[in-house]
């Protein structure tokens, strides 16, 4: 590991470098301290969707490992890195985006959108620091903690699902 990135409700994201390869990953940490009965069911929908998509604009999940040294036997989702969100890129930016980029940010992003609905696939909480960017542009939807597979006919779901400030 060589930094943490974020942490959320669900999982901790660290910056880590595979020691095999030399390829700088993200590895998110499942929380366990919420979970009174076994594996936290938010990260077993997570891993589940994400290993059975393959988007260019879907965050990219190599592999689920568990650390046995870890003193709470750690579960990681090791995942393609990005080097931005895009809360954390408004933030700090002085100029506004130019046209090009949003035209590019909202076709990645839609193409996204329409292949997670195109797979039966909810998201649930998509806001702008779920959507990674990197150095070139390229944009990724991530964070399926609160990601839902679907069918016809439509259940009953779970109305109060998004982020609190969403609300």
């Amino acid at each position: 590991m060589i930094k943490k990135i974020n942490e959320g409700t669900y999982g901790v994201v660290y910056k880590a470098k595979d020691k095999k390869t030399g390829e700088i990953v993200a590895l998110k940490k499942v929380k366990m301290e919420m979970e009174r009965d076994g594996f936290p069911m938010t990260a077993l929908r997570e891993m589940n969707i994400l290993l059975s998509l393959d988007h260019p604009s879907i965050v990219d999940v190599k592999e689920v490992v568990v650390d046995d040294n870890d003193c709470d036997d750690g579960t990681y989702m090791v995942m393609e890195h990005m080097q931005y969100d895009l809360k954390q890129l408004m933030e700090a930016k002085t100029q506004p985006f130019s046209m090009g980029e949003i035209k590019s940010f909202m076709k990645q992003l839609l193409e996204g959108v329409k292949y997670l609905h195109d797979n039966w696939i909810l998201h649930r909480d998509l806001k702008s620091s779920n959507i990674l960017l990197n150095k070139d542009g390229h944009l990724k939807i991530c964070d399926f903690g609160m990601s839902r597979q679907y069918g016809s006919p439509l259940k009953q779901y779970t109305s109060l699902v998004v982020t609190l400030w969403y609300r």
